[in-house]
């Protein structure tokens, strides 16, 4: 079961990542915006906000992967902690 979910943490990973690249390149040609990245997705691209945002986002889609494979409560309550408490911290 620990391998099912890792395997799952791990597709859905790579599928975000090539969703995010696909919509990226198809936005390329267009002018989005003209001062962008804003300061605010300057001040939130630090290594600090990666080495806390990085484990943080892990262990919720971990955790989650865990939830929807046992359907178990406990897995729901720490889903919901990592997702309301933990992850404002990234942001910090």
């Amino acid at each position: 079961m620990v391998r099912m979910g890792l395997v799952a943490e791990i597709v859905s990973l790579i599928i975000c990542i090539i969703i995010g690249l696909i919509f990226a390149v198809a936005m390329l040609p267009f002018s989005v915006s003209d001062d962008w990245p804003v300061q605010e997705m300057l001040s939130r691209g630090t290594m600090t906000n990666l080495w806390v945002g990085f484990p943080t986002a892990f262990f919720s889609g971990l955790l989650c992967c865990c939830w929807y494979i046992g359907q178990s409560d406990q897995f729901s309550c720490w889903c919901c902690y990592f997702d309301f408490t933990v992850t404002p911290c990234s942001t910090y």
